[in-house]
C-alpha cells in the first residue's frame, strides 16, 4: 500500500505508526514536511517493508521517562527503510533520549540518502543527537549540527550480534561518532 503526500506541511499531534508494509512518499524533503507538536516521536516504523521517503520530519520530542529512541523516526521491531528524508529540529524530551533524529533498533533498519541535522539535546545523558544505531545499515547520509552528550552525530550502541551494523560514505561533523561496538562493511 502506498500513501502519496503532496507538497505542504502535515501537522500531527500523535506519532505515525508504520506497523505494516506501507510506503509513504513525499514530494521531496524541501517540499513535504511532517511536523509533530506535543510530546512523543513523529514516526515509529516496525515492519520490514515499511518505507518513508521524500519528507522532512521535524518537531519530534520523545517523552517517556527512560531510554526512548528516535524523537524523529524510530525503527524498531521488524524494521523499516528511511530514504531521501531530512530529520531536523527534533528534541530531547525525556530523561534519557537516544537518537534524536533517528533511532535504529531493528536488525532490518535501513537509512539511506538522508540529511540528519539540527537535532538538539539539552540533557547531559543523551546518546546520538543525529542517530542512535543499535542495529541496521546507515549509508550515504549527511549528518551535521546535532548535539548530544555522546556521539553528537552518530552513537553506535551495543547491537544484536546476529544483525548487521554498518555505516559507509557519510559526512560527520567533527567529534560526531561514538562507538561501543562497530563493524564496518563496504
Amino acid at each position: 500500500e502506498t500513501l502519496i503526500l503532496g507538497e505542504g506541511t502535515y501537522p500531527t499531534t500523535r506519532p505515525v505508526y508504520m506497523t505494516n508494509n506501507v510506503t509513504i512518499v513525499g514530494r521531496g524533503w524541501d517540499r513535504t514536511t511532517v511536523s509533530k507538536t506535543g510530546s512523543r516521536g513523529v514516526f515509529i516504523m516496525a515492519a520490514e517493508d515499511a518505507h518513508l521517503t521524500g519528507c522532512t520530519v521535524t518537531g519530534g520530542k520523545a517523552s517517556d521517562y527512560y531510554n526512548i529512541t528516535g524523537s524523529g523516526v524510530r525503527i524498531t521491531g521488524r524494521g523499516g527503510k528511511l530514504s531521501w528524508c531530512r530529520m531536523t529540529g527534533n528534541l530531547h524530551g525525556a530523561y534519557y533520549t537516544d537518537g534524536l533524529g533517528v533511532g535504529m533498533e531493528s536488525v532490518n533498519a535501513w537509512v539511506t540518502h538522508c540529511m540528519i541535522d539540527n537535532n538538539v539535546s539539552s540533557s547531559t545523558v543523551d546518546n546520538g543527537g543525529g542517530v542512535n544505531m543499535k542495529n541496521g545499515i546507515l549509508e550515504n547520509c549527511l549528518i551535521v549540527n546535532n548535539t548530544a552528550r555522546h556521539g553528537a552525530g552518530v552513537y553506535v550502541a551495543a547491537h544484536d550480534p546476529a544483525g548487521p551494523v554498518g555505516h559507509r560514505k557519510h559526512t560527520f561533523q567533527p567529534f560526531g561518532l561514538h562507538a561501543d561496538s562497530l563493524r564496518i562493511r563496504s
